[in-house]
């Protein structure tokens, strides 16, 4: 008995639990671990994602044939908030801000919002850049809102060309990528037409893990 108590000991130690949830577990009679493989196969499958990011992240920089990919971008009718000196690890804040106030104007978004960099050299800029967050809208509002807080607006963007490079990944690892695509651009002398932004097509609003988000970079060209 003291040997099959090692074992069933031994056994619920897999599953990194502590010793107050063994002695409950043990205590208890049946020895059900339901929870616990379900909570393991979640962890593998965070696992499995985090090797695949690793792997493309390593394409990235191990070759300069990246999925880099010439498309056209927008039309968009966009409901914006206009951030001066912002900081890219608040986005989330700049962005629920805007959420709010759109909710509040009755406004139809998508689930997807774009950021944009606003800094004279066209570039991505973490750190005390002036930024742009954007929603973008079903329809361009019939009534004008004329008090509008401050720094916020409706604006228009046209269908434009486009360089543009699909991320899959938590945002932190996003400026590896921007790198090698700054990189690739002024080693081939592109010329870039207006800021660079990002559109989250998958995100934390529709999205569970960080290694599902999927942020689409988009460099508009000339």
């Amino acid at each position: 008995e003291q040997s099959l108590l090692v074992f069933r000991i031994k056994l619920l130690q897999q599953f990194n639990l502590s010793l107050r949830e063994i002695k409950k577990k043990l205590n208890s009679r049946q020895l059900s671990l339901g929870k616990e493989l379900k909570r393991l196969d979640e962890f593998i499958k965070q696992k499995q994602k985090g090797m695949e990011l690793l792997k493309e992240i390593n394409f990235i920089f191990a070759s300069n044939k990246f999925n880099l990919k010439k498309e056209t971008a927008g039309p968009y009718k966009l409901f914006c908030y206009r951030i001066e000196k912002g900081d890219y690890y608040q986005l989330d804040i700049y962005i629920n801000e805007l959420r709010k106030i759109a909710k509040s104007l009755k406004l139809k978004v998508f689930d997807r919002e774009i950021t944009f960099y606003l800094e004279s050299e066209l570039k991505y800029k973490p750190k005390n850049s002036n930024l742009e967050v954007a929603l973008i809208i079903f329809e361009q509002p019939k009534v004008s809102f004329t008090n509008l807080p401050k720094n916020y607006y409706f604006r228009a963007f046209p269908q434009t060309k486009a360089l543009t490079f699909n991320f899959r990944g938590p945002y932190n690892y996003l400026s590896l990528a921007y790198n090698k695509i700054d990189k690739y651009i002024e080693e081939e002398k592109i010329r870039i037409k207006s800021p660079v932004f990002e559109i989250y097509l998958k995100n934390p609003i529709n999205t569970r893990s960080s290694y599902d988000y999927l942020t689409k970079i988009v460099y508009p060209i000339g």
